[in-house]
């Protein structure tokens, strides 16, 4: 079962909402453009604060610089440091404790720690600590701009995930709280056959997996979606790298989620994230075996037809309020 059990399975994990007070305020009011319906709760079943981080920002400067293919409508490009999707540890505590006021108690706020950095450790007990509902260890940015060759190869895999293993059986050993482990799916020594071992060795029944299927490539003029060169002056493509997102994310979303589920622990609970934008998609994902879904595209198209989505889905799954 989901540790800790939301109300709903519906996760907003999108740094874009959460990365500011400002936004938090923006959430909320979004999401009480609730629909006219008696006794309906428009939030939902939990929010992930992202993501702390020895790299992070303040929460209020850092800039991004984002370009979106008006033809392909998939790829985000983002520029610079990553201070504006990390944050530092009293900055991610103090956006909890003001999303713990103003979040009904029946949503429950998590905390996001950055995996791989020497203050994983002290950043998970600063979370913990904080009373944080669940904890969300993110690899998100584990194998981007990693130098070790040896770690990320393909031949080094066995090595790379017993490396791993050890990493989180240490945080499991300090740490009580229900954990999410977000995998992301850019991490070339990760495969799923390692994701269904993990979930067999872990001896404990809070642990839920996050299959985040976004993955990061490289832009040059040989990139197969921009090598029309005329094409990349027009629209200011930049050289370097960027992040598949998006709608085109989720047929590969599902095939995961569908191998996983019929191998996996059953002690562990499934999350999906990716590509999950219409409402068919989230009953095919939800009957697919997970436990809850994780929105992040889904919200830079608006979250008006949220509360819309829960209302008709409540008709169908007992356990969405």
């Amino acid at each position: 079962m989901l540790q800790p059990q939301l109300a709903n399975p519906f996760v907003i994990a999108s740094c874009h909402f959460t990365g500011r007070k400002r936004e938090l305020l923006g959430l909320q009011k979004l999401l009480n453009k609730r629909p006219k319906i008696e006794n309906f709760n428009p939030y939902p079943g939990a929010i992930i604060i992202k993501s702390i981080s020895e790299k992070g920002g303040d929460g209020k400067t850092g800039k991004r610089k984002i370009w979106e293919d008006p033809d392909y409508k998939f790829i985000r490009y983002t520029d610079g440091d990553k201070t504006r999707e990390l944050l530092l540890p009293n900055v991610a505590i103090d956006l909890f404790q003001f999303a713990k006021i103003r979040f009904p108690s029946t949503v429950k706020i998590g905390l996001s720690v950055l995996l791989g950095e020497n203050s994983t450790l002290k950043n998970i007990k600063i979370a913990s600590d904080a009373d944080a509902d669940f904890i969300e260890l993110n690899t998100k940015y584990l194998s981007r701009g990693y130098h070790d060759l040896d770690y990320l190869a393909k031949d080094k895999a066995d090595k790379s995930f017993n490396d791993f293993y050890s990493t989180i059986q240490n945080i499991l050993n300090n740490c009580d709280k229900p954990i999410w482990i977000k995998f992301a799916r850019d991490i070339i020594w990760l495969r799923t056959k390692d994701i269904i071992d993990l979930s067999y060795l872990i001896q404990r029944n809070d642990i839920s997996f996050v299959i985040a299927n976004t993955k990061q490539f490289f832009i040059s003029k040989h990139s197969e979606k921009c090598n029309d060169q005329k094409r990349k002056s027009q629209y200011k493509i930049p050289n370097g790298k960027a992040v598949i997102w998006g709608k085109c994310l989720y047929p590969t979303t599902y095939d995961i989620i569908k191998q996983l589920s019929h191998k996996i622990n059953q002690n562990v609970s499934l999350i999906a994230n990716g590509g999950i934008t219409t409402l068919n998609q989230t009953k095919a994902i939800l009957d697919a075996g997970v436990a809850a879904i994780e929105y992040c595209a889904f919200l830079h198209d608006g979250i008006d037809g949220f509360s819309i989505w829960k209302a008709e889905l409540s008709s169908i799954y007992k356990n969405i309020s």
